[in-house]
C-alpha cells in the first residue's frame, strides 16, 4: 500500500526534552526473571509475557506473587498479548497472543492455551496486537506482520470466529514493533490504527492506518519506536490496579510504572518510546491539521543503564 499523497508529518530528532517540560518519574513496579516482551492488565491480575522463551507469568495488583500462567512455543522474536473485551462476540477472561510467525493463541484464565488462528504472513515478525474497542474496524482483533528487520508488512483484522481479512499494507523501511488504536480526540487520525515503526539505523515513524487500509506518516523520529499507548484511554479494564502507564523492559526484566496523574496534562495524545539504548519518550498530539511530537524528560536513565523497552499498557 502506497503512503497517502498528502502526508502531514513532523520530523522529530532525538534531542533533549524541551525546556520547562516536567520530568516523568517512573518507579519499578514488578521484578521478573523473564526477558520481557509485554505486560498486560486483565482486570484481575498483571500478565508478564516473555519474548523468545514462550513463558507467560501472572501476578497481583501490587506486582508481587508472580507465578507461571502458561507456555507458548519457544520461538525467536517478540510476543504481544491483549485482553479480550468480553463483548461483540469475544469471550470474557481470555488473553490473545501473537507469536513471531503469525500464530494467534488464546490463553484462558486457567492458563489453557489454544491455537486460535494463523495469519497469512508467517515470516519472522514482532508480534503486534490490539483490540478495536471503538468500532471503526468492526470490533476486530488487529494484528500486524513485519518488524524492525523487515520491509513493511500487512495489517489484518480477525473476528471472534477466527476469520482473517486484510486491512492494508504498509511500506518499509522497518516494520511495526507495536500497535495501538488512536483515541477519539486524535485529530484526523481519530480511531485509526497507529503503528510504531522501528527501522533500526534508519530511525522510526508513527504511522496511521484507516479502516480502508490507507496509510500516512504522522511523525518521524531519529530512533526506532516500540512502546505506544493512547494517554488517558487504555485498552485495559479498570479493576483494582493503580491507574497509570506500565512498560516492560527486556534487559532488566522489570516492569516500570508511571502514575496516571503525571500523564494527565497530555490526555488525548499518544505516548511513544524508543526501543534500544536510552529510554526516550515523546508525546504526540494533534494540533490543527498537524501532529506534533514533543520529547518528554524521564528519570529512567537514572534507574538503569541500558534499555530495551517493549510492550506497554495503560490502566485508565
Amino acid at each position: 500500500m502506497r503512503l497517502a499523497a498528502l502526508v502531514v508529518a513532523v520530523l522529530v530528532l532525538a534531542a533533549g526534552a524541551a525546556g520547562g517540560t516536567p520530568t516523568l518519574r517512573f518507579s519499578v513496579f514488578a521484578r521478573t526473571t523473564l526477558p520481557l516482551g509485554d505486560v498486560v492488565w486483565t482486570g484481575t491480575q498483571f500478565v508478564y509475557v516473555a519474548e523468545r522463551t514462550g513463558e507467560i507469568e501472572a501476578g497481583g495488583v501490587d506486582g508481587r506473587g508472580v507465578v507461571k500462567l502458561a507456555s507458548l512455543p519457544a520461538e525467536y522474536e517478540e510476543v504481544r498479548c491483549a485482553v479480550s473485551p468480553g463483548e461483540h462476540g469475544w469471550p470474557a477472561g481470555s488473553l490473545f497472543c501473537h507469536g513471531p510467525h503469525g500464530e494467534l493463541w488464546s490463553v484462558a484464565a486457567d492458563g489453557t492455551v489454544t491455537r486460535f488462528a494463523t495469519l497469512p504472513a508467517t515470516g519472522l515478525q514482532d508480534g503486534t496486537l490490539a483490540f478495536d474497542r471503538l468500532g471503526a474496524f468492526g470490533y476486530a482483533l488487529l494484528a500486524a506482520s513485519g518488524g524492525s528487520a523487515e520491509r513493511g508488512g500487512t495489517v489484518y483484522a480477525i473476528g471472534p470466529d477466527a476469520q482473517v481479512r486484510v486491512v492494508g499494507g504498509y511500506a518499509g523501511p522497518g516494520g511495526a514493533d507495536n500497535i495501538a488504536l488512536a483515541p477519539a480526540s486524535f485529530g484526523s487520525a481519530s480511531r485509526e490504527l497507529l503503528l510504531a515503526i522501528d527501522a533500526r539505523s534508519k530511525g522510526g515513524r508513527l504511522e496511521a492506518m484507516s479502516p480502508a487500509g490507507k496509510v500516512r506518516v504522522l511523525a518521524r523520529f531519529a530512533h526506532g519506536l516500540n512502546p505506544i499507548v493512547a494517554i488517558g484511554v487504555g485498552d485495559a479494564p479498570r479493576g483494582t490496579a493503580r491507574p497509570g502507564f506500565y512498560v516492560a523492559d527486556t534487559v532488566s526484566k522489570d516492569v516500570y510504572f508511571l502514575p496516571a496523574a503525571q500523564l494527565a496534562p497530555y490526555a488525548g495524545g499518544v505516548l511513544v518510546g524508543d526501543e534500544k539504548g536510552l529510554a526516550r519518550f515523546w508525546v504526540v498530539r494533534a494540533v490543527g491539521t498537524r501532529f506534533v511530537a514533543t520529547r518528554v524528560a524521564t528519570n529512567l536513565n537514572a534507574l538503569h543503564g541500558s534499555w530495551n523497552l517493549e510492550g506497554a499498557t495503560v490502566v485508565p
